[in-house]
């Protein structure tokens, strides 16, 4: 099988477009996970949520400036569920100052994306807006089909084969696209 992969690059970074939500992960100061979802939007290669500062998230993306984030297909149009696809990020988390016009811009695409329900969040206090800047990425859109996102803008890709899948009695493995 041939692989091309720019091709497989804007595959990954157009993934997320067929999304109004992301799962996000994130860690407290003593490294408890937290698992969370918010809507985003995305604007110039980073992902923004707006949320607010009564949850954990929050407080964990205040204090440790870090989020995982995870986009995958949906269970019920997946065939195989150990074979979902999904593309994760390790993200650096900046909070983006009120008034600043980086919040302004971002805030209009909210608008853009959610009018009636992304106004009355604007008026809260509470509420945050924080930039997720991938650092590195991984797209799986299969069994054998691992990609790693790296360097500058993720332009760097990489087939993750390494050992891959085998069987513990050294027999050939299937066709993954069979399994």
């Amino acid at each position: 099988m041939t692989i091309d992969p720019e091709a497989i690059r804007r595959e990954a970074l157009a993934y997320p477009g067929h999304f109004r939500t992301l799962f996000i992960a994130s860690v407290d100061r003593e490294g408890m996970p937290h698992a969370s979802y918010a809507p985003f939007v995305a604007f110039d290669g980073d992902y923004y949520v707006y949320i607010s500062d009564t949850v954990q998230r929050t407080r964990n993306f205040m204090d440790t400036g870090r989020a995982g984030i995870l986009f995958a297909d949906d269970e019920r149009d997946t065939v195989n569920p150990f074979a979902r696809r999904r593309l994760s990020f390790q993200c650096q988390a900046e909070e983006i100052p009120h008034g600043t016009e980086p919040h302004r811009q971002v805030v209009r695409c909210f608008h853009e994306s959610f009018g009636k329900y992304f106004k009355p969040l604007e008026e809260l206090a509470d509420f945050h807006l924080f930039c997720l800047h991938p650092i590195r990425g991984l797209y799986v859109k299969g069994f054998g089909l691992a990609f790693a996102l790296e360097g500058v803008g993720l332009s760097e890709i990489r087939h993750l084969t390494g050992q891959g899948h085998r069987r513990r009695d050294g027999q050939p493995l299937p066709d993954p696209a069979a399994l």
